[in-house]
């Protein structure tokens, strides 16, 4: 992992010499941008920029554990380009756009029409912007956003804000997306797609008897057809990570009367959609297919009892979310999309009549195959049998 990051250093910094040496700059008197904030208030735009220091990256990755200075800049305009070129008023040395790692727009931004489509399109107007941008959403000030610093004492560069992959693989429940992933599905009427939001947690960690406050995904926002649908807590969305591709290690908590009694994990499930037409109606059905591995046993228990609360745990969080996703008619399984790809002229009457045609009687069954592969080092005493 460190190795990686190391990597990902060594290329940022190769970008930054190129870039000084075309401007004629050294490293040092160039300010990169390393995220951008936007909100929207009282009728103006509001842009938020934030600095950090690479060259203290770097001795970080020495091994000097030296904090690294995070400046954040703010401006407002009656536009996204204006509110940016205010930034330029007091800023004291030359600025360069080449190294965004992330966008985050406030859900005041989010639900502001247009608004997206506007800042994109001057983003797009940069040569020195790609659209490889972890892109985020958030109920909280920007400010506090940017301000949030990883632990000991590391980088804004190791944050979530900028490098949400690197977690996710070991804990996926929200998954990270870049612009160029959001923006392909931004139109799509047939397609929800979801922007990861980011929030503060100043519970978990505490830093010489000091509450010291982090970064975490708390949600998404879902959006259709360039639409805001609105914002769902984690826990709102845990059955996502089973229909979703890229789910890589989840972890599930097993209940029984309401007690937690096992959990296990979760290893790249694979989901399958399918539909039939009854009468007027589609009925969806969908097939999640996974292994697991025992983390947990508080109370004995076979392979198949496991194997039959895992089943249902998943079945409920899917069904959940579909219900909660209808309420703000927000489509989070994605079953139209299955319809639109498979039959066009099908969805399009469907559509046609109503802007909205699923409810709660639209998802069928949901059928889960779970194969145990290992209970850890503890072996339990049924797993022999538990293929017979």
């Amino acid at each position: 992992m460190k190795k990686t990051r190391l990597l990902k250093l060594i290329n940022s910094l190769f970008l930054l010499m190129l870039l000084s040496s075309c401007s004629g700059k050294e490293l040092e008197h160039i300010l990169y941008v390393h995220a951008i904030g936007i909100d929207y208030v009282d009728d103006k735009y509001v842009a938020f920029i934030q600095f950090i220091e690479f060259g203290a990256i770097a001795k970080q990755e020495g091994g000097r554990k030296e904090a690294t200075s995070n400046w954040i800049g703010k401006a407002e305009g009656l536009s996204f380009d204006m509110a940016t070129d205010h930034l330029y008023r007091s800023t004291q040395q030359r600025v360069s756009w080449g190294l965004i790692k992330s966008l985050i727009f406030t859900e005041r931004a989010l639900k502001q029409p247009g608004l997206v489509e506007e800042v994109v399109d001057v983003l797009n107007r940069y040569n020195e912007i790609r659209h490889t941008i972890y892109t985020f959403g958030t109920s909280s000030y920007v400010e506090n956003i940017f301000n949030d610093t990883p632990i000991l004492n590391l980088s804004p560069f190791y944050s979530q804000l900028s490098d949400p992959e690197d977690i996710y693989e070991q804990y996926s429940i929200i998954q990270p997306i870049m612009l160029h992933r959001l923006l392909s599905h931004w139109y799509d009427s047939s397609t929800t797609v979801f922007i990861p939001f980011l929030g503060t947690n100043d519970y978990q960690w505490i830093e010489k008897g000091r509450p010291h406050s982090a970064l975490e995904m708390n949600g998404i926002g879902a959006i259709t057809d360039g639409k805001y649908k609105g914002f769902f807590e984690r826990d709102e969305v845990l059955g996502l990570r089973w229909v979703q591709k890229g789910t890589k290690r989840s972890p599930v908590y097993l209940y029984k009367n309401n007690k937690i009694v096992a959990s296990v994990v979760a290893k790249e499930p694979q989901a399958k959609i399918t539909y039939k037409k009854e009468g007027e109606e589609v009925i969806f059905d969908v097939g999640v297919n996974c292994n697991v591995s025992i983390i947990e046993m508080r109370e004995p228990m076979s392979v198949e009892e496991i194997t039959d609360l895992t089943k249902k745990e998943i079945k409920k969080q899917i069904r959940e979310m579909y219900v909660m996703g209808l309420e703000k008619e927000s489509d989070l399984l994605n079953l139209e999309y299955t319809l639109y790809k498979n039959d066009p002229n099908l969805y399009n009457k469907l559509s046609k009549n109503e802007d909205f045609f699923l409810h709660k009687d639209s998802l069928g069954k949901i059928k889960v195959d779970v194969s145990i592969l290992t209970s850890g080092k503890s072996k339990m005493k049924k797993e022999k049998n538990s293929s017979e």
